[in-house]
């Protein structure tokens, strides 16, 4: 088995799902624990930073992204919260920071808080 069709096994939902089509795939969070949203965290992030969407969808990938971390929010996830901030701080994942702080400030609001309080 390859390592796509593994991680898509592994996975209730995907970043593509999350990030694409936020509406149809939220319910699918339900039964999430806080292991499976640092998987998916994981996986959402590293997928931004592989440049994984086209251009014209950036306004539905950073909306669909605001959902979830609000999504996060209301589930008292702040955890897996903490873990984007964290992930997004380190420079291997530059393309995602400037995505989700320079481009949305709604993002960066929603993450400035977790950032601030984040002790390395």
């Amino acid at each position: 088995m390859n390592l796509k069709k593994s991680l898509g096994s592994s996975l209730k939902v995907s970043p593509e799902q999350v990030l694409l089509s936020w509406a149809k795939y939220k319910g699918k969070l339900k039964s999430f624990k806080l292991k499976d949203y640092i998987f998916l965290n994981e996986q959402i992030v590293f997928w931004l930073n592989g440049d994984n969407y086209k251009a014209a969808k950036k306004a539905t990938v950073l909306k669909n992204c605001l959902q979830y971390l609000l999504h996060l929010k209301q589930a008292k996830q702040t955890e897996a919260i903490a873990h984007i901030a964290s992930m997004i701080e380190s420079d291997k994942f530059s393309k995602v920071t400037v995505l989700l702080l320079v481009d949305s400030e709604e993002i960066m609001a929603e993450l400035a808080e977790y950032i601030s309080n984040i002790r390395l």
